[in-house]
């Protein structure tokens, strides 16, 4: 029985066969899993006879259907995703070219001629604009932080 091979198909039928044999659907004997032979299961009679029990993937097999079902069901959320993901670096790409190009604009009205965004000329305009911005913001926010804080909120009066 040196030469012998058991396989278990997806639909559970256990085969039997030989690997000597070039063509493998020809030498094997379609048995049930609960086949017994001599009393014992023929899994347990082919451990004592040492035949190897090739399980073709049955296990894989249901557990691969199981995650590829899992997988397909989040799929329209996955293609969603997908999407926006897409749309949002699309936009995000609009608007860093407007943003360097209204950069060069500017390098261009300062200086009066096209300026390379590489040279250190305009880095250093851009630096200086990034930086009066900030300024600008933390104004903003000082400013709407004194609003709040010189309006203090008045209590409803009473209806009496």
């Amino acid at each position: 029985m040196k030469g012998v091979v058991i396989t278990v198909n997806p639909e559970g039928n256990i085969n039997v066969g030989s690997r000597l044999q070039s063509d493998p659907s020809n030498s094997c004997l379609n048995i049930s899993p609960k086949t017994r032979v001599g009393g014992l299961p023929i899994t347990q009679l082919c451990l004592q006879h040492r035949i190897n029990i090739c399980y073709t993937n049955l296990f894989y097999f249901h557990r691969r259907e199981k995650l590829i079902a899992a997988n397909m069901a989040k799929m329209p959320k996955m293609i969603a995703d997908w999407r926006r993901e897409k749309r949002e670096s699309k936009l995000k790409q609009k608007e860093e070219k407007a943003r360097r190009d209204m950069l060069l604009s500017q390098a261009r009205e300062r200086f009066g001629y096209a300026v390379d965004p590489r040279s250190p000329k305009f880095l250093e305009m851009v630096a200086e604009i990034e930086k009066e911005e900030k300024k600008r913001r933390k104004l903003v926010k000082r400013r709407l932080k004194e609003e709040q804080v010189a309006a203090p909120v008045t209590p409803p009066a009473d209806s009496s």
